[in-house]
This record gives C-alpha cells, sequence and structure tokens, in this order.
C-alpha cells in the first residue's frame, strides 16, 4: 500500500499533465503553470521526484549510472519513488528495446520473463541487486513506438 498511492498519484498527474496539445499562447503560459504545479504538488506530497513538462526533461539525479539507458528516443517522462525509477521513451521501433536488453543481459542481467501480446512485449531482468522492466509498445497511425523503462532496487529498505 506504501508504494500503491505515491504511484497513483503519479498516474493522475502525468494524465492531468499531459493530456491536451496547446497552440495558444496564453494557453501555452497555463500549462507551464499547471505542469510545474503538478510537479510541485507531487513531490511535495509523494517524495516523488518526477518532471512532466515535456520539453528538458532529464532522468532523475539519483537514477543508477551503473544501468545503460536507451541508445535512441526522446525521453518523455521521468521519476524516482525512494530506489524505484521510471522513465518512458518516445522510441523509432523495436529495435530500441532489443538494443536494451541485450545491453542489460551483457552486464550480467538474467532474462525472468517475457511476454509478446499484440503490438506489446513486456521483458524482466534482475541482478542480485536490481529488478528490470522494460516494455515496448508499437506505435499505430499518428501513436509514436514508447518504451517504458523500470528500475527497483532490490537492497532499498
Amino acid at each position: 500500500m506504501r508504494r500503491i498511492v505515491p504511484v497513483l498519484a503519479l498516474g493522475a498527474g502525468l494524465s492531468l499533465a499531459l493530456s491536451g496539445c496547446f497552440v495558444n499562447p496564453l494557453e501555452s503560459i497555463t500549462e507551464n503553470l499547471v505542469e510545474e504545479g503538478v510537479e510541485e504538488l507531487i513531490e511535495g506530497q509523494t517524495g516523488v521526484d518526477i518532471d512532466v513538462n515535456g520539453s528538458g526533461i532529464s532522468l532523475p539525479d539519483s537514477w543508477p549510472s551503473e544501468l545503460p539507458v536507451p541508445s535512441e528516443g526522446t525521453l518523455q517522462y521521468s521519476a524516482s519513488i525512494g530506489e524505484t525509477f521510471s522513465a518512458q521513451y518516445e522510441v523509432s521501433g523495436r529495435g530500441t528495446f532489443d538494443d536494451l536488453v541485450s545491453k542489460l543481459e551483457a552486464a550480467g542481467f538474467e532474462n525472468t520473463g517475457e511476454i509478446e501480446y499484440g503490438g506489446l512485449t513486456s521483458t524482466a531482468l534482475e541482478t542480485e541487486r536490481w529488478q528490470v522492466s522494460i516494455v515496448y509498445i508499437d506505435g499505430e497511425d499518428s501513436t509514436p513506438a514508447a518504451l517504458q523503462y523500470s528500475i527497483v532496487d532490490k537492497d532499498a529498505p
């Protein structure tokens, strides 16, 4: 339950912040204020380090530097909750997913499970310290392909 509430708050905040496209400059200013407010609200209430503004996004400072990141793609959001990390990228295709899985396996991660269903592919990998989940979703029509990368430090309290 302790981790569910921050995740739900994170999901609600992301849904609010990423729910529209704004062209009008006045709306753009409003959007930036809302995004900053959502970020501050989530961070203040949950301790989640989050960036949802869609530009200038970077991985949290606490992101484990010893783990590889996707070789290509545009970071759409990133978050950390304690020693749990998550990032979503817009990618050009499945190759980015395959490359990241290969890099993790080369770094000693054991592939503990795979699921493929339609345009969705998910792989779980782990070492003694880390659990990693990578999900790839094919793009359709005007929707770009996406890669979700989640990391849990098993040594964390």
